[in-house]
């Protein structure tokens, strides 16, 4: 394991980033799942900090509904809003724009590393 860390900080990699650049390399050289288009080690980096960043947002998320659901049980036992709803409200909202910046990061991200998202009709 120590020489696995050490040769992924010598390419200024994660762990996980090194071994799975690692292996794409040697199915490539070996020619082992037809087009393996993985490429680059900062471009892994991107998608791993990108991952961790849409992780962030979801944390974030589950806090408000945590909120919302303070609200939500505020409004049902007393029948009025509580002070804090438009708080809540804004936190929602807030996050909700964050969501497509981070996506859209992620396929940049991806497309660096050669792989290629179809993207959904809304």
């Amino acid at each position: 394991m120590r020489q696995i860390g050490a040769a992924a900080a010598s390419e200024g990699l994660a762990v996980g980033a090194w071994l799975g650049e690692t292996g794409c390399r040697s199915a490539r050289r070996r020619g082992v799942g037809g087009e393996l288009t993985m490429r680059g080690g900062s471009g892994v980096q991107a998608v791993m900090v990108t991952y961790r960043g849409l992780m962030d947002v979801r944390r974030i998320l589950r806090n408000i509904g945590g909120n919302l659901n303070d609200v939500a049980r505020h409004a049902n036992s007393t029948g009025t809003l509580p002070a804090e709803t438009r708080q809540v409200q804004a936190m929602v909202a807030r996050r909700v724009l964050q969501i497509d910046p981070v996506l859209a990061a992620l396929l940049e991200a991806l497309a660096a590393v050669g792989v290629r998202v179809a993207r959904r009709r809304r």
